[in-house]
């Protein structure tokens, strides 16, 4: 079980404040209040009650039309908690959708923002969508640094494949693709190195 924050208004940017939203929270309808989407934070509060979400903790988020969640158009929010809104006695708090009460123990949360202006919800969602890509998963991002790392160490395996493990075995190399006329080579002799006139005779 985990807490949500009690509402403080946004410190960062906010990109979208919107009225008359309804927070539903686990199926109980928590009140009619103001939303406010800003870069760090998904905040909600009423004249009484509020709760901040960061978004690392939001799992999902979407424009739903299911009739089963809700009779009207709403922005569905997953929550990776089954989570509480502080200063709420949840035995007075009516429930939406009562018939199906098996996730009341489940390990996530779904919250409903429902506008009384259906025309809003699209830019509920792309507000919502813009702040959490600002937003990512630290543990996307560490992937994303070992693809990295592992792209380089194919090109390096890649390029001892290609030039053999290094000294002799590249000069090796180098002096059998010449012999085999497969390498243009253009030496420079002012770092002191000599190579056989041999070799050109064996390529002539």
């Amino acid at each position: 079980m985990v807490v949500l924050s009690s509402f403080i208004h946004p410190d960062s940017p906010v990109h979208l404040e919107q009225r008359n939203i309804r927070a539903v929270l686990d199926k109980k309808n928590i009140g009619e209040g103001t939303l406010f989407i800003s870069e760090r934070t998904l905040c909600w509060k009423d004249d009484d009650i509020g709760f901040c979400l960061t978004y690392p903790h939001i799992s999902l988020h979407a424009i739903s039309n299911d009739p089963a969640v809700h009779q009207s158009q709403c922005i569905y929010v997953m929550i990776d908690a089954h989570v509480k809104i502080p200063g709420i006695n949840y035995e007075d708090v009516p429930e939406i959708n009562s018939e199906s009460d098996d996730e009341s123990d489940a390990d996530i949360s779904e919250l409903l923002l429902i506008p009384h202006d259906p025309a809003t919800v699209h830019n509920i969602y792309e507000a919502l969508k813009q702040c959490q890509e600002l937003n990512p998963d630290p543990e996307d991002v560490d992937d994303d640094d070992d693809d990295i790392y592992e792209d380089a160490d194919e090109n390096m395996d890649s390029n001892e494949d290609a030039f053999g493990g290094g000294g002799d075995n590249d000069m090796e190399n180098i002096v059998n693709q010449i012999r085999s006329n497969t390498m243009d080579i253009n030496y420079d002799y002012s770092n002191g190195d000599h190579i056989s006139e041999d070799i050109f005779e064996d390529a002539d």
